[in-house]
């Protein structure tokens, strides 16, 4: 294998011939070099170079001249051979070749003519297989219109059928042919044609509509003499049709026949008659009877009836395949209306109704068993009338609880009348006053601080309505009443006596319609002086709202008041105003034997409770009983209830709830129903006993939503009334309940007592809103020396006034006493804390300021007068109002002077202040001299009596 030479090393040059070399040389020789000697030098080396070439050839083959020969020899013969091949193969090609003589000219020539041929036969078979099928289909057409015009359908139907089969295989070349087009065409209008015959004959055959039903058996093709029976009808119609016909009768027959059957009265007629070409008809015929004597049995029998002219006149004449599928299409509608339409619209709304229709209840077991499962073919397994009615009595619950939630909720929507009902609030239980304390006390209650600790005691519902009557009196209560200082006579308990309390006495009081009444009535007048006395009425009596006399004594209690305290045994001497002030004071001490939940603050030291109503005075048995180591007492009195107004919707739920209970007691004792019937597992009448705390729930829940805002209308708090009175029928009405409903029962009235309470609260709490709004124009009471400035001031507090008296009229015609003087002492006690806290927040007041911070202070002094329903009685005032005493002396503590209140200091009076709030004052009112700092030495000390 030859080294290949690198690329980079240069090349041997190609040799050149002597023809090359001397065109060179005279391309490269220009005119002035040109010469003849050079031109002959240049033909003397083409001779040179050619007789060389000559020798060297000569030269080559004579080397070996044998071998010359023969390869020359060789090189003749073929060109010989070449020369006689050539000439061969011209002449074949002639011969195929030759337009007229060659062989693939004459053989194309044979092959066009056996094909032309060839087309033409095809031609001519096609043809003819054409027209053959094209004269089948004429006679088959001709078949069929000749039995369409003399009505013999069902014929057609079959020549129908036939021509359809030989248009579905047509004849490849007649695919596209107009003539194939039109048969076509023609074939479709003599089908529909056929078709709409056998849809006419159908429609007089099997008529429907609402007043009657009929049908032929056999029936005449219009404009023709052929009779078809209603199965030859039936089963000559086609598929698509036969499907759309079942269906619209079936549509028809639900209609017109079975859902109006059984919901409206009617009677059934049926008749047989012949037209004139003899043809005949059953009809049956539906005339409307009279609903006010209708026997609901009437409808099933209606039904039944109906079914049974079906099965004898349509039924049989539907083609065999088609039977018993359309029977099951007929189950489910016969089954809804009979469920739907009958049993559950006619499902009774009382008790005394559910015989008859238990009655009914087995006409419809009877008919399911009897025509839906045995003539229309229903799946035994299936009954869902029987296993509706099996629960029947499941059914009757549920419906009744619907109609008690939906009439309770169109109730509680319902616009309020303004009509308020009283009832009373038995106080028979609860512990007398000390006969001590001057004014006869509320209960113990009264004397919270806010309307967060308002207590059930106060609504009088624990002794009245829940019947908890042993946890009323407990032994801390009875020492907060003083019931230690002396004998107590009670009454004697009668024999066979209930210890339940009896239910409130419901008393129809007044339209309650916001308008003025006269203030001078409760000795709300800027005088101060004391009132008219009150007008008595009763708890019946009621009056208008538009009358210029505004009802004084709304809780309908006597007018005879209370014994008046004892008189003193000596007369004291005359006082100056601050020594009355101490004296009031230490008058208002508690007795030793006060409980320490009373002495909670200083100010609760001073507080006589509120009075109790007395009843009107009548002859009671009591019993002496002295208590060991007591004194004996005097005879205690007979209390009379308080009152309250609610709205007529709480009755009239209350009331509900009663019945509701009284019903299911009643549809539980019922023997009305088959014991055998299976239960749905829970005892009969549970449902609707609880549908009684459902309505209250009902109740609890909208109410609140239907206000759509809070409660700013001092009125709306009669809502409260109502969940306190509901709760109290919801716990009498639970105690004749057992099981669940009572349990659902007491938890409802618990979630009344809350809501009644949160809704009281938040009535007074708005109202406190409204006060403090009315309060800041005062501005925390800065700067009043100027005239304007106290003329604010004057402006917020009498607004402050007027709201709270707006308030008290509102509310005294709709809380019970005790409740009333709760929230109006938290009112007033809220009004009376802002002054009290803007006022000792100052930092300096002058002497001007503190003669007119005064002032202000002394027109809430009016707000005495709203505490007290007797003007021969002292005020109660203290005891609902926790501040009064401490805001009354701050009107004296602005004019006093330091020898003023040291000497109400040292007496105690001031226990109400805290020592920095004093010494706050102190330094606000006086200028910074040695007798001011002493003075706030001494109040530094703390108060004299404090351990």
């Amino acid at each position: 294998m030859a080294f290949p030479v690198p690329s980079h090393l240069p090349r041997k040059a190609a040799p050149q011939d002597i023809s090359s070399l001397i065109l060179s040389k005279i391309s490269s020789t220009n005119a002035k070099t040109l010469s003849a000697e050079v031109a002959a030098s240049w033909v003397a080396e083409l001779d040179n170079a050619i007789v060389e070439s000559k020798t060297k050839i000569h030269d080559r083959i004579h080397e070996d001249f044998s071998l010359f020969e023969q390869q020359f020899a060789s090189s003749t013969v073929v060109q010989e051979r070449l020369t006689a091949l050539t000439a061969n193969v011209n002449e074949l090609s002639d011969a195929v070749s030759h337009p007229e003589l060659g062989i693939i000219p004459t053989l194309l020539r044979a092959l066009s003519t056996h094909a032309t041929l060839a087309q033409q036969t095809q031609d001519a078979e096609t043809t003819y297989d054409a027209m053959e099928y094209l004269l089948r289909c004429r006679k088959e057409y001709d078949s069929l219109s000749s039995l369409s015009n003399e009505g013999q359908l069902v014929e057609a139907v079959e020549a129908s059928t036939r021509l359809q089969n030989l248009l579905d295989v047509a004849h490849p070349a007649l695919t596209e042919a107009e003539v194939f087009s039109h048969l076509k065409a023609a074939f479709r209008t003599a089908r529909d044609r056929v078709e709409e015959q056998l849809t006419d004959a159908y429609s007089r055959s099997v008529v429907l509509s609402q007043p009657e039903l009929t049908i032929r058996p056999s029936v005449q093709v219009r404009d023709s003499m052929s009779v078809l029976s209603l199965s030859s009808i039936l089963s000559s119609l086609s598929a698509a049709s036969l499907s759309n016909h079942l269906a619209v009768l079936r549509r028809d027959i639900n209609t017109y026949y079975i859902g109006h059957l059984l919901t409206q009265p009617a009677s059934l007629t049926h008749s047989f008659a012949k037209d004139s070409s003899g043809i005949s008809s059953e009809t049956l015929s539906f005339l409307p009877s009279p609903s006010t004597s209708e026997d609901l049995s009437m409808r099933l029998k209606n039904l039944t009836s109906v079914l049974d002219f079906l099965d004898a006149h349509l039924f049989t004449a539907l083609p065999s395949s088609l039977v018993a599928s359309f029977k099951k299409t007929l189950c489910k509608p016969v089954t809804v209306a009979l469920l739907q339409q009958f049993l559950v619209s006619h499902l009774p709304s009382s008790l005394a109704a559910l015989p008859p229709y238990l009655h009914l209840v087995t006409q419809a077991k009877e008919l399911e068993e009897r025509y839906i499962v045995g003539m229309l073919g229903q799946d035994p397994r299936d009954r869902e009338v029987k296993t509706w009615t099996d629960t029947v009595s499941s059914h009757y619950e549920r419906k009744r609880r619907a109609q008690i939630l939906e009439n309770t909720r169109e109730m509680i929507l319902r616009g309020d009348d303004g009509v308020h009902i009283r009832v009373e609030v038995d106080l028979s239980n609860l512990p007398p006053p000390p006969p001590s304390s001057g004014p006869a006390t509320q209960s113990s209650g009264s004397s919270s601080d806010g309307p967060g600790d308002v207590s059930d005691g106060a609504w009088g519902l624990e002794g009245e309505e829940s019947g908890d009557t042993d946890d009323l009196v407990s032994a801390a209560e009875e020492d907060a009443w003083g019931f230690d200082d002396g004998p107590v006579e009670y009454e004697p308990a009668k024999p066979g006596a209930s210890p339940e309390s009896p239910p409130p006495t419901d008393t129809l009081a007044e339209s309650e319609i916001a308008t003025p009444v006269d203030e001078a009535a409760w000795g709300w007048d800027d005088s101060g002086e004391e009132a008219n006395p009150p007008v008595n009425t009763s708890p019946q009596a009621s009056s208008s709202d538009n009358s210029a006399d505004w009802d004084d004594d709304p809780w309908g209690e006597s007018s005879n008041p209370s014994p008046p305290p004892p008189a003193p045994t000596s007369v004291p001497k005359p006082a100056s105003r601050l020594e009355k002030l101490a004296k009031k004071a230490k008058a208002k001490a508690p007795p030793p034997h006060t409980p320490t939940s009373a002495m909670s603050s200083p100010a609760a030291a001073a507080r006589p409770p509120p009075p109790a109503p007395a009843r009107p005075s009548k002859s009671v048995e009591t019993n002496n009983i002295t208590l060991p180591g007591k004194k004996k007492e005097e005879p205690r009195p007979i209390t009379q209830a308080e009152t309250y107004a609610i709205s007529k919707r709480a009755q009239l739920l209350a009331d509900t709830v009663d019945a509701i209970l009284n019903e299911g007691e009643e549809f539980a004792a019922a023997t009305i129903f088959d014991s055998k019937t299976p239960s749905s597992g829970q005892a009969r009448g549970l449902v609707i006993l609880q549908t009684a705390p459902a309505v209250l729930d009902l109740f609890r829940a909208l109410y609140p939503v239907k206000s759509d805002k809070q409660p700013t209308e001092p009125k709306s708090i009669v809502f409260a009334n109502d969940c306190t009175y509901t709760r109290g029928r919801a716990l009498g009405a639970a105690r004749r309940c057992s099981g669940d409903a009572k349990d659902r029962l007491l938890e409802t009235a618990d979630s009344l007592n809350a809501l009644g309470k949160r809704w009281f609260e938040q009535s007074v709490e708005i109202q406190q809103n409204l006060v403090a709004g009315s309060l800041t124009k005062a501005e925390g009471f800065i700067g009043t020396a100027e005239q304007e400035r106290y003329d604010e001031c004057e402006e917020a507090v009498m607004g402050a006034l007027s709201q709270v008296r707006t308030v008290a009229r509102h509310w005294k015609g709709v809380l019970s006493k005790t409740k009333y003087f709760d929230a109006l002492g938290s009112l007033v006690n809220f009004c009376l804390t802002c002054i009290m806290n803007d006022i000792l927040a100052l930092s300096d007041i002058t002497e001007v300021e503190s003669h007119r911070l005064s002032e202000l202070c002394r027109i809430l002094h009016a707000l005495e007068g709203l505490f007290t329903d007797d003007p021969d009685q002292p005020s109660f005032v203290v005891a609902c109002v926790p501040a009064w005493l401490k805001f009354s002396y701050l009107s004296e503590l602005l004019e006093a002077s330091l020898a003023d209140i040291s000497y109400l200091f040292d007496e105690g009076a001031l226990v109400d202040y805290e020592t920095q709030e004093l010494v706050k004052l102190v330094r606000a009112l006086f200028a910074d001299t040695h007798q001011r700092a002493n003075m706030v030495h001494k109040l530094t000390a703390g108060h004299p009596h404090s351990p």
